[in-house]
């Protein structure tokens, strides 16, 4: 089965050069797609790469070119 490749909400942040709780609520009122998972004993967003990957090319930053 293949699977997304995903971004933590604040890895996800950090190439977007935006706030983690913007990136939360992006998720959260479903502009963005991604999956809040149980980590341990706490829950985290992760988003889906692909989505980073279109908000960065729509700001006009091409993904191949970031690391």
């Amino acid at each position: 089965m293949y699977k997304h490749p995903m971004l933590s909400a604040k890895e996800a942040a950090a190439l977007l050069d935006c706030d983690e709780r913007w990136v939360r609520e992006q998720l959260i009122q479903g502009k963005m797609k991604g999956d809040k998972k149980a980590i341990g004993m706490k829950e985290k967003w992760f988003v889906y790469k692909s989505e980073v990957d279109a908000a960065l090319a729509r700001k006009g930053i091409f993904p191949s070119t970031t690391h």
